[in-house]
């Protein structure tokens, strides 16, 4: 299953991706759903606040695992932020790195591509990020394969 849906930098639209990640992935464990709307709106909710242009949200699943990245027009690459006791945003980013099988970013062309991996397999491994991984995930035509 493949879907490439254009949303505008809007506060709704973390919302109407969830929809869209719900209905593509009906049949998907409960528990997992879960995991991949929370990540797929923290990726969303950045794109909004932070590229502040239309953005392109990139969905592949198969047997195997569940793939998104949401491209954007911003060229800064996502950090972690330092995060004072009390604030109600900025968790994002480690969110997903607790969530997500695999995740990273990429430059791509007028601006980057951010992205995770939830593993479908009965042995899910533990959660790495790009930077700590032995394989890197990059795409392809919005794709992700697998490079050496």
């Amino acid at each position: 299953m493949e879907s490439y849906d254009r949303f505008p930098p809007t506060p709704g639209s973390p919302a109407l991706i969830r929809e869209l990640v719900r209905e593509s992935l009906a049949g998907v464990d409960p528990a997992v759903l879960e995991d991949v709307l929370v990540m797929a709106s923290e990726l969303a909710a950045n794109a909004v606040m932070h590229a502040r242009s239309p953005f392109l949200v990139h969905l592949y699943a198969d047997a195997a695992r569940i793939w998104l990245g949401v491209e954007d027009a911003n060229t800064r690459m996502p950090r972690f932020a330092v995060v004072p006791q009390g604030a109600t945003g900025g968790r994002g980013l480690a969110l997903v790195e607790a969530l997500a099988t695999r995740w990273g970013a990429d430059r791509v062309p007028g601006g980057k591509l951010v992205w995770f991996e939830v593993a479908l397999a009965a042995s899910r491994a533990a959660p790495t990020s790009v930077t700590s991984g032995a394989q890197e995930l990059r795409t392809v035509a919005g794709r992700p394969r697998s490079s050496a």
